[in-house]
């Protein structure tokens, strides 16, 4: 009996599949193996916040986002500050706010001689302008743009005022100051960075419309003291708030 001949090709390239198979499951496993890798969290903290912060500037020493005074829920989200808007005001607010802008640096210095914080904060005022320095003993540590707690405290003193007359307010401009001194941390970053924090938390508070606030890094090139000594260089490493006075239409209607 002649022999059943094999059918051509029957079984010819069968271990193609197999060695196809065996690489896609090997590419899965570099795959997985990639994915569980570590990765730096700060760069992966720094970039999320470079295309969430609408432009703003990007602290790169910190991410102090979220004002530690405020609770956030189980899930972690924040919860929003108490809305005080048309005028309206918390039961924690300090009692006998301004009610127009000649009466702001009257309530300023008062809850500064209250509190004795003079010799940390100091004021001064002309027609149109309220200067506000802080002394960065109580604002932040040493080359960190991470706002104290007294600082917090500080802000919260001044933003019921300051709120009260937002309507009088032309701009908030904040400016940061360092010392010259040797430091691995630039000091334009830093005077950035740390009147950049004074804004958001402000801002987070809802103190006065956001697009009333400007931020300035002025490094260590607008001393008010010796930089030669010690106590000169406290004196310029400093947070400065300007606030400029709105000119309201005066104008009587027909």
């Amino acid at each position: 009996m002649a022999k059943r001949k094999a059918a051509s090709g029957e079984e010819k390239g069968n271990w193609l599949d197999t060695y196809a198979d065996m690489v896609t499951l090997l590419l899965c496993f570099f795959v997985l193996l990639y994915s569980a890798s570590s990765v730096d969290e700060t760069k992966w903290q720094y970039i999320y916040q470079s295309f969430t912060s609408s432009g703003s500037y990007i602290n790169p020493f910190v991410m102090d986002e979220q004002p530690s005074n405020n609770a956030a829920d189980t899930n972690g989200n924040a919860e929003s500050p108490p809305n005080t808007e048309n005028g309206g005001t918390t039961s924690e607010e300090i009692e006998g706010l301004p009610s127009d802008f000649n009466e702001l640096y009257t309530y300023l210095k008062t809850t500064t001689d209250k509190n004795d914080l003079g010799q940390f904060i100091y004021l001064e005022q002309t027609p149109t302008r309220i200067f506000i320095r802080f002394d960065n003993t109580i604002m932040f540590d040493g080359n960190s743009a991470v706002l104290k707690d007294e600082g917090k405290q500080a802000l919260n003193l001044f933003m019921p005022g300051i709120k009260a007359v937002n309507k009088y307010i032309k701009s908030c401009e904040v400016s940061g100051h360092t010392a010259k001194a040797v430091s691995d941390v630039n000091d334009w970053d830093l005077s950035a960075a740390r009147a950049s924090s004074v804004v958001k938390y402000m801002d987070y508070n809802r103190c006065i419309d956001s697009e009333k606030f400007t931020v300035e890094g002025k490094a260590c090139y607008t001393p008010i003291a010796d930089n030669e000594t010690p106590e000169g260089r406290a004196a310029n490493r400093r947070v400065e708030i300007m606030i400029v006075r709105a000119q309201l239409d005066t104008t009587s209607q027909a």
